[in-house]
This record gives structure tokens, sequence and C-alpha cells, in this order.
């Protein structure tokens, strides 16, 4: 069946996050009709050394079905409209099931989990022959780490196995089997990619991977493009077709449109990301590469930088400090205060690009007061952002686009602007991944204009360049 991209009256996105599953129903010119929200438990489990982060699969699957139902509550009678769907979900969460029954085998085992640290090493003599086939360093916040350690620890994964029975794969495929009419086990480039099976080139499972990890075939998804003919949404009361499908980042880098390859798409979550269109080949040292896009006729790459610690960091900030809001003391002080800054260390969940640096003992370095302690949390963020922007930065007249929930703090992207020289531009509506799906289910038709959109343009900024130097030191004796 061919995908007529005319005849529909409702675009509906659905973005799948580590905080919160959402919904926002469009018209096909991208006006707004319905948007909901349902907050999902994250689960932090100290077990001996490490940490287990993961989420509950059937509160996932419920909100997503909650936000579904409060969208199609906005039409009179769905049943009258053809509505076109797409899902994108956080890519490197894998969860297990038994794709006969529909039984839920394991959490969802977040991005942010290295439980399976031990194991992903005894790969390291395979580091480059990993990166050259996927686009990604080997790093246990990817899938395989994950599946290997459920194969090995989950009886019950164990016995679906030997039963022919089990599917292990990203939770976007899940969300596909259970929600999707015909329980077919399908994954997109984005998020197979995030397994360190998939090669970038074929854009299907490489044999010589499976063989490495002892992955047999037939537990994983089937992969097709990011535009594909996923079936029909349950539950929805008429016709909902799912078109798309794709990772939270690869849909954020067009919530403006197709980019330009002289844009830094900075998307700032729980993590932050950093990706910039490009089809070169030689790709930078210690940066990601991938497939961010693929139909029947053409695929789009990107290049990609990855801060595990953005968010997150300001809750482990938050956790240390209860009686305190963080994030009103970085809203309210954080443009115009004058005392002294620490530098922050920033391991939360590990170093991403372009350090790669699995396990690192946060820490400041001088004493400080609470406030000061929050801003140095974020000029962590900024610092790795920028660490990734130089290390990709090829083209001059080159600005950053900035979204996601820590981007409404102005300090943070005017501190970004003057660390990398580069304007910093913020559009009002920070949920970028719900506006690229927009964009992606439209086939880039939508014209949207952002309105009140904020510019930073870079300033002299000597004592932050001074942290900054200071920040760089303390990382190059961490490698």
């Amino acid at each position: 069946m061919t995908i007529n991209d005319d005849t529909y009256d409702y675009i509906l996105a659905i973005d799948q996050g580590g905080h919160a599953s959402r919904a926002t129903l469009y018209t096909p010119d991208g006006k707004i009709i319905a948007s909901a929200s349902k907050t999902i438990t994250t689960k932090r489990i100290p077990v001996k050394d490490k940490l287990f982060i993961q989420h509950n699969v059937n509160e996932i699957y419920h909100s997503i079905q909650a936000v579904i139902l409060i969208c199609s509550k906005k039409i009179d009678d769905p049943r009258k409209f053809k509505i076109k769907a797409g899902i994108a979900t956080q890519r490197s969460t894998i969860v297990c099931w038994n794709y006969k029954t529909g039984e839920v085998l394991s959490d969802a085992i977040s991005w942010q989990d290295t439980r399976a640290e031990n194991i992903i090493k005894d790969y390291e003599a395979k580091r480059t022959q990993i990166k050259n086939k996927t686009g990604l360093f080997l790093s246990a916040h990817y899938g395989v780490s994950k599946m290997l350690w459920c194969l090995e620890n989950l009886a019950n994964v164990k016995k679906a196995q030997e039963n022919n029975e089990l599917c292990i794969a990203p939770l976007s495929s899940y969300l596909l089997y259970s929600c999707v009419a015909g329980r077919n086990r399908y994954v997109d480039p984005a998020n197979a990619a995030r397994t360190l099976l998939f090669n970038k080139d074929s854009l299907n499972w490489d044999d010589e991977l499976l063989n490495l990890f002892s992955i047999p075939k037939s537990i994983l998804a089937n992969c097709v493009t990011t535009k594909y003919n996923y079936g029909q949404l349950l539950n929805w009361n008429g016709q909902c077709d799912v078109t798309i499908c794709t990772g939270d980042q690869s849909a954020a880098v067009f919530s403006n449109g197709m980019p330009s390859d002289k844009q830094f798409t900075v998307n700032i979550g729980s993590g932050a990301f950093v990706l910039n269109i490009n089809e070169q080949n030689k790709i930078p040292d210690r940066i990601l590469s991938g497939s961010i896009y693929t139909d029947k006729s053409k695929r789009i790459k990107a290049w990609e930088g990855t801060v595990n610690g953005a968010g997150t960091a300001l809750d482990w900030l938050q956790d240390q400090n209860k009686t305190i809001d963080i994030y009103d003391l970085l809203t309210n002080k954080m443009q115009h205060y004058r005392d002294n800054i620490p530098v922050f260390i920033n391991g939360i969940s590990g170093v991403g690009s372009p350090y790669w640096i699995t396990i690192l003992k946060s820490r400041f370095i001088g004493e400080a007061k609470t406030t000061a302690k929050a801003i140095a949390v974020i000029e962590s963020i900024v610092f790795l952002i920028a660490e990734n922007i130089n290390l990709m930065k090829i083209k001059s007249n080159s600005e950053i686009k900035i979204s996601g929930g820590l981007s409404v703090l102005d300090g943070m992207c005017q501190r970004l602007s003057d660390i990398t020289k580069m304007n910093v531009v913020r559009a009002t509506d920070k949920e970028a991944t719900l506006l690229g799906l927009l964009h992606l289910l439209t086939d880039f038709r939508v014209n949207l204009v952002q309105k009140n959109s904020c510019n930073f343009k870079p300033c002299a900024n000597s004592t932050l360049e001074n942290r900054f130097n200071e920040w760089q030191r303390e990382m190059k004796n961490e490698k």
C-alpha cells in the first residue's frame, strides 16, 4: 500500500520520553487541536555497586493509551476522519517480551542504565570494528549490553528463548507491537542503530556483529525504514495509520523543518544531544554518525554528540538539597549571579562523547553555595555540548537551534553562545520531538512560523572561558 500524504485530516504525534509520554493532535497545516502528557516513573535501584535504571513497561503502555484517548476526544467523531500518526521514543531503552503471548518479560531498561558494563568490557578489542560498522562507540549505554544481561540473568527471558518466543528490541518496537494492529515486530534505523548490532551502511542487522555478541537474529525485530506502513493504531475509534517511527533525538532535528548542514540542533532533556545533518564520510574521531531518516528512496545522515548527564545531573543535585528548589534558583538567579562558581566534573550516568567514560565520580572543584553549584552543573552541560560542537564544526556561519526542557534557562543559552562563539536560537515551543514528527509526517509541507523566538549572541566572557579551560584540563586527566 502506498502512503498518500494528501488525504489525511489530522496528524497525531506521540513522544515517549524518560519523564513522560506526550501526544499532540495537529491539523495538516500545523494547528494544535489537542495536547496531552502523562508522567511515568523512573526506578533507580541500587544493586551492589550498580544502579539499575528502568521503567515499568505496562505503565508506559497505559500512559500512551491515556494521551491518545485525550487527543481522540477532541474530535467530535473520529470515525469520520483519517489520521496519520508517528511515534518517537527514547533510543537505547530495551524491552524483552514473549511475542507469541504478548507477556512482558522485563522492565524497560533505560538508556541511562550501565549495569552491563563488565559484560561490554569483554569486547574492547573489537571497538574499532564496531565503530566502523555502526557509527557508534562501544558503550554499556547501548542496547546489546542490556540484551546480553537479560539473556544471562532473567529466567523468563531464557525460557522464552528456549521456546522460540522471545523478542528483545528497543522500546519503540514494543510500542509498535502493542499499540499497532498486527502484533508485528518492527524496528526503524534510528532505534536499531542504538543496539550496536545495526550496520549503518546496509541499514540492516550485521551478521558479523550478531556473531560477535552471540545474539541470534531470530530474537530481534525486523528492520524497516523510518517512513513505513506500520499499521493501524489500536484503541483509536477510526482510521489512524502509523507511518513514522523514529528516535526522539532523530525527530527533534526536524523541529524547524529540514535543517541546513550549517545548523547544530541541541535538544536538552534528561540528556543533551547535538546533531548536525552531514553526508560526509570522514567523521570526526569520537563523534557518532548514522541515518536519522530513511524511506524507500532516500536517507538523511547526521553526526551526533551525546551528553548523558543533563536534566539527570540537576536531579542528582536536587536529591542532595531536598529543601531547596534547584530549578527555581536557576530560573531566578542564574543570569545575574556574581559569586564564585566552582567547576563541576559531570559523571552523572557516565560521560558520553567525546570522552566516553562509563564511570566517573561527579565532583565540584572548590567550595560553593548551592546556587553556585547549580550554575556549575549547568555549565558542565554547556562545556560538554561545546566540546562536541567544536569537533563537529566544519563550516562557518553556523548557528545553534536549542530546544528541550532546560533550554528555557536564558543563562544556559547565553553561556552556550559565549563559549561556542555562535548564535543560539531558541523557539517558543520546546517540544522539539513532537514538532519534528509533525514535519516528518507531512513530508515537510508544514510551514510553521516560530513566533517570539529568542536569540542569544556571543559576548566576551573571560571568567566562563577560564572555568572552561580548567574543566578541560580536569577532563583530560580523567581519560
